[in-house]
């Protein structure tokens, strides 16, 4: 079995494109040309409780805060 099976079929809503995405596909597939450069190849996937959760802002809010030290360590695709 691969590492992404148990996540195949399991979805959530892009807050860019409000489309459904697969979270096994978003694991696997490459970063956009968009939004990549040489520095890295690694994908972090955060999964939270819902958006008014208290907790979750404070995470998202520090998440932000730390994407530039998360980029230097080679995390080119978040979601």
């Amino acid at each position: 079995s691969q590492p992404y099976e148990p996540l195949l079929g399991t979805t959530a809503t892009s807050l860019k494109t409000g489309e459904d995405v697969d979270l096994s596909f978003f694991l696997t597939s490459p970063p956009s040309s968009s939004s990549s450069d040489d520095n890295g190849d690694k994908t972090m996937l955060v999964l939270g409780t819902y958006a008014a959760d208290f907790n979750a802002i404070e995470y998202a809010q520090r998440l932000r805060y730390y994407a530039p030290k998360l980029k230097e360590r080679g995390i080119s695709k978040v979601g």
